[in-house]
């Protein structure tokens, strides 16, 4: 793609000088197929945190897949505890490149002649949507940043501008879009549309793609300014930093409920067109299913009415691109020949957060060094609701094309045998004085041996009793996983999200409660679920933690919420372990401690400015606690 070499060429900081080696204006947009050659590298370039986002940054191979979103919150258990700026340094100026490449998309194609008006217009409308994403990346990772519009000649320092600058160009981006971009009909994913000369379609924002993100935008927007004073030790290292006093970070009370109200407008706007419904092709016979395929229909076609903007990685349609998941995160017992496996392994945490579909209680949650005896390897988890199920291949369920398990080993006279990663045979021969543990089969015990069959088939990371199925391929063989060949297409905005939006800013807005209670229970009935009586904060939050658990969701709603501190400060997270008693003849589970105790400096609700470009430019200044 020569066209784009100057326009996407490496830059040493944000005022990088105009490149040279550009074909000329008139070459660029001389025929719809060069603009859309750029257009396609726009939409490569968003900083979008889907299957490849890891360690803090994009289009990463996970590695050891513990550096995920997930594993900086309670979700995933296995911890990620940076202690401060977890954006890889490289970030800000991928951002600002996308920035610069898209301003000069803005500036060129807008200025064409050559094509009829309406379809300069819709590509400018875009190229604003694209904008408003990249800004959205840089001012929740970061805070205020400078505002760069134009393609300087030459290189001018610049300051940070305040947060709600920031906020506000994103939303006057967004709105120019979704009022530009054309109101695409119900199916749109399905089949591409024609309109004034450009074709829209799967991937591709339209008016819908546009208020969709301007409702997520101002939601967090929103949340950070009604929030902001709930973390005392956050107020103070404001009051005390450059960066606080001066508006570059943080946003106050007046700002959010602006913001939240212009969530509330967008995400009302999408909900009000009936293009979208919450996607319910196997509801209600097999409510596990539902939620399990909403996250892998998700390739052009699939028919799935409640996706609204979708990163394709299917190869027959996204030009190619692949992913690693299903390489990290399949059970060790189902691994991929390639190695890797039992990434992303929820957290008791995390597990504990699930309703019972009959409203009552769980099953005795373990105690830490207290054994639970259960008839059953699935006995906890009866009656947890589908999403649960829908979310994660819990202990004892089948997936692909076993039953997947996590049994650690025996408890024979009330000691414990741990086992190894496959199936497990302890040698307990009354009187021996070890207890022999082997991956072959029991005819290599000794004479007159005794022996108990264990089942621990994907038990290789210790107390871990659940590995992560939302996002996982169902269906591929794992003989064809291996690195870069997943395909399920990441769904970037769907309904689900925007009715949450809608439900919390209503109720943070101080709407008549039974508005926010309604939508509530959209969600919940399609998660077959009894309705509420009322919505509430608490409520409201519970259903966004569940709901879009990982998705790369929640730790941003911790940071809106401005909760980081609260919720993590001397927090100690668990395991669960999991045992066949010899003696009972029963599954005996316990928690465990996992991990020390973790605490988030109120510092971590932004990063910091990476220091090489603190280095160029001389106005820029570091955010508080850094």
């Amino acid at each position: 793609m020569a066209i784009l070499t100057g326009l996407c060429s490496c830059r040493k900081n944000l005022l990088d000088v105009q490149p040279t080696n550009l074909l000329t204006p008139a070459q660029i947009v001389s025929n719809d197929g060069t603009v859309m050659a750029w257009v396609a590298s726009l939409y490569r370039d968003l900083p979008m945190e889907d299957y490849s986002f890891i360690e803090g940054n994009f289009w990463r191979f996970p590695d050891g897949g513990t550096q995920y979103l997930a594993n900086l919150d309670d979700e995933a258990s296995d911890q990620w505890n940076p202690g401060g700026s977890y954006m890889n340094g490289a970030t800000y100026d991928q951002i600002y490149k996308a920035i610069r490449n898209v301003n000069s998309f803005i500036s060129i194609v807008g200025a064409a002649t050559n094509f009829p008006a309406a379809q300069v217009a819709q590509y400018v409308a875009e190229g604003k949507f694209i904008r408003g994403y990249c800004y959205y990346g840089l001012v929740k990772y970061y805070g205020g940043v400078p505002i760069v519009l134009d393609l300087p000649a030459t290189p001018v320092p610049l300051p940070r501008n305040t947060e709600t600058a920031v906020y506000d160009l994103i939303k006057t981006d967004l709105d120019a879009a979704a009022a530009g971009l054309p109101a695409l009909a119900a199916g749109y994913l399905n089949a591409n549309t024609v309109v004034n000369g450009s074709s829209y379609g799967y991937g591709r924002a339209n008016k819908w793609v546009a208020l969709a993100l301007e409702s997520r935008v101002m939601h967090h927007a929103g949340c950070e300014g009604l929030f902001g004073a709930n973390d005392a030790n956050f107020t103070i290292a404001l009051a005390g930093a450059q960066a606080g006093t001066t508006g570059i970070v943080g946003i106050d009370a007046a700002h959010g409920t602006t913001y939240m109200q212009a969530a509330f407008n967008a995400s009302a706007a999408v909900i009000a067109s009936n293009v979208f419904t919450l996607y319910s092709k196997y509801a209600p016979g097999d409510l596990v299913k539902n939620f399990e395929y909403l996250f892998y229909d998700t390739k052009q076609g699939d028919s799935n009415t409640e996706a609204i903007f979708n990163r394709g990685y299917d190869l027959a349609t996204s030009g190619n691109y692949t992913h690693s998941q299903d390489l990290l995160v399949l059970p060790y017992y189902i691994r991929s020949a390639v190695g890797y496996s039992n990434a992303l392994e929820a957290s008791c945490d995390f597990m504990d957060k699930f309703e019972t579909t009959d409203g009552s209680n769980p099953a005795a949650a373990p105690s830490v060094g207290t054994f639970y005896h259960y008839p059953s390897m699935t006995a906890p988890f009866a009656g947890k609701e589908p999403r649960y199920f829908g979310t994660l291949i819990s202990n004892g369920t089948f997936f692909k094309t076993a039953i997947i398990t996590a049994q650690q080993g025996v408890i024979l006279g009330g000691s414990t045998i741990n086992g190894s990663a496959f199936s497990q045979f302890f040698d307990t021969k009354v009187g021996s004085s070890t207890y022999k543990t082997f991956n072959a089969d029991p005819t290599k015990f000794n004479a007159g041996d005794t022996y108990v069959v264990g089942t621990g088939n994907s038990n290789y990371n210790g107390n871990k009793t659940t590995w992560l199925k939302k996002w996982t391929d169902p269906v591929t063989p794992q003989t064809l996983i291996a690195d870069y060949k997943s395909q399920t297409s990441w769904m970037d905005l769907r309904y689900g999200e925007v009715l949450l939006d809608y439900a919390e800013a209503s109720f943070e807005l101080g709407h008549a409660v039974t508005e926010s209670t309604a939508v509530i229970n959209q969600i919940r009935a399609r998660a077959g679920l009894a309705p509420v009586a009322a919505a509430t904060r608490a409520i409201i939050r519970h259903e966004r933690l569940i709901e879009l658990a990982y998705e790369n969701k929640s730790w941003w709603d911790y940071i809106g919420w401005r909760s980081l501190t609260s919720d993590f400060t001397n927090r100690q997270e668990y395991n669960m372990a999991c045992y066949w008693d010899v003696d009972t003849n029963d599954y005996v589970y316990w928690r465990v401690t996992n991990g020390g105790t973790r605490n988030f400096p109120s510092s971590m609700y932004y990063n910091n400015i990476p220091s090489s470009d603190l280095g160029t430019d001389a106005l820029l200044i570091k955010n508080p606690g850094y």
